[in-house]
């Protein structure tokens, strides 16, 4: 909310008020002082969630209706960049279903990561695995960045995406 607004709505309450006061000398002042019938000093705060929050609680909303109907119950982890789109939830989770089949073969890995690079090309998949002592054997199933720089490349354009659920 705005100073402006919460002024606004001060006069349309009927509350007097100051917006910061030019008789408070020490310390910070308030954004308003209010001297109606109970007096009260007013600091004005930004309730709206931040745009990156937004987006994120979207993206996660996405992919949460596009894996609430897999079998497999398990973890699972995502990290979302600021472009994040339906095609690449969708994109995600057909990666991510071919990926879970693998726990049925008997030479399946410990954990799976789906894998979509910022600037993809949706009809080329790479499967690839890293073993460590620690950790054990973890498979990646890629579509194939279209740059050739993997995650970090920018996103210059989007190719169109069907807009069928995965």
């Amino acid at each position: 909310m705005s100073n402006s607004k919460a002024g606004a709505l001060f006069t349309k309450a009927g509350i007097p008020f100051e917006q910061e006061p030019d008789w408070i000398t020490d310390g910070q002042k308030p954004d308003f002082y209010c001297s109606g019938k109970l007096p009260f000093w007013c600091e004005v705060k930004d309730l709206e969630r931040p745009e990156d929050s937004q987006r994120l609680s979207e993206a996660f909303r996405e992919l949460r209706n596009r894996t609430s109907n897999l079998d497999l119950t398990g973890q699972g982890f995502a990290y979302i960049h600021e472009k994040f789109s339906h095609c690449d939830a969708k994109n995600l989770v057909h990666l991510l279903k071919r990926a879970l089949k693998r726990f049925d073969d008997s030479d399946a890995p410990d954990a799976i990561v789906a894998l979509v690079p910022m600037n993809p090309n949706r009809h080329e998949y790479i499967r690839f695995a890293i073993s460590t002592k620690t950790h054990g054997t973890v498979e990646f199933h890629s579509c194939i960045a279209r740059t050739g720089m993997g995650s970090s490349a920018p996103v210059t354009r989007a190719p169109s995406c069907p807009s069928a659920r995965a």
